[in-house]
């Protein structure tokens, strides 16, 4: 009897024995899989950053296309065009913060890591995401020892860092060439001046004419650009000029465009220049009376600069 008690006693030693070395060999084997699933978590935080820069870049080159086109076909200042500016600084807001910080600044999933890692395995079927389900689960360690096997052998003579580079080109770099290619067709018809101004009037849709500007104009008279006048009273109008400031005459030289009504067309009036007490440029331009009317919106142009609209109204 003695020696039968010794004997069990001893398989079951010997039993505990074998599942700790199992054990212990199995939390080894899961270190392997855990650090092949960080190296997989590195490299697609570092491909989906890649994205979302090309993603921001292909946006911001469409936006500037569009806004350039805007300016082109709609004027400086349109509605349309700041309906475009806002669509373009809201779509690149949201790429910067969802496809550019999400990856880099917070946190990945390994379930998502594990799930492309068997996306790109043919052969491997949820073995690695049943690995990071049942590791912390209260399951026979026989039973754990399988999981971990059967996730490692899938993973045998892989190397994930390889295989998560994904060195497909994205499909919107097709967006990116076709935006550049309209860049460049834009900005073959336009001389440099040209291109600036425009440029200007497209990232400055509410302030039309003042980022590469050379010429710089002031309202004098009407102060504020708006204004009234009486009835059957010329309009005079008075700018400063600083800056380069063009030559009378030529084709810089100010002009102001006024129209009766929205959208109809528009009349231009230049501007002669003269001098005031100090010596600044100052230049006027009369809208006579019989072109009044009931009033009219106008604007300035001069140089590379031009102003917003403005509107005069009769008094009586």
């Amino acid at each position: 009897m003695i020696a039968r008690h010794l004997w069990f006693i001893l398989l079951a030693e010997l039993a505990m024995a074998s599942i700790v070395t199992e054990t212990r060999g199995s939390d080894s084997q899961g270190r392997k899989i855990l650090e092949a699933i960080g190296l997989a978590i590195r490299v697609l935080r570092q491909r989906e950053a890649f994205r979302g820069i090309l993603w921001v870049t292909a946006t911001l080159l469409v936006t500037l296309a569009c806004l350039l086109l805007g300016v082109r076909f709609f004027g400086p200042g349109s509605l349309v065009l700041q309906a475009l500016w806002l669509l373009g600084v809201g779509a690149i807001s949201w790429l910067l913060i969802t496809r550019l910080a999400q990856p880099l600044l917070f946190s990945m999933q390994p379930l998502y890591a594990a799930r492309e890692i068997e996306r790109h395995l043919p052969g491997c079927k949820n073995s690695l995401i049943n690995f990071l389900d049942l590791r912390a689960s209260n399951l026979h360690p026989a039973v754990k020892a399988t999981v971990v096997q059967r996730a490692l052998k899938d993973l045998e003579g892989v190397e994930v860092g390889d295989l998560m580079r994904d060195n497909e080109p994205p499909s919107h770099g097709k967006w990116i060439l076709a935006a550049a290619c309209g860049l460049v067709f834009l900005a073959a018809g336009m001389s440099k001046g040209s291109m600036l101004n425009r440029l200007s009037d497209a990232l400055m849709p509410f302030n039309p004419g003042g980022l590469f500007n050379r010429t710089r104009i002031s309202m004098v008279e009407p102060k504020t650009g708006s204004g009234t006048i009486r009835l059957g009273q010329d309009c005079l109008v008075r700018i400063l000029l600083e800056g380069e400031i063009p030559a009378e005459g030529s084709d810089l030289s100010p002009e102001l465009s006024f129209w009766h009504q929205e959208g109809g067309p528009s009349q231009k009036v230049l501007f002669l220049a003269d001098k005031d007490a100090d010596g600044r440029s100052i230049w006027s331009a009369v809208v006579h009376r019989d072109q009044v009317l009931q009033g009219f919106w106008y604007r300035v142009r001069a140089g590379d600069s031009t102003t917003p609209n403005y509107r005069m109204d009769i008094r009586l």
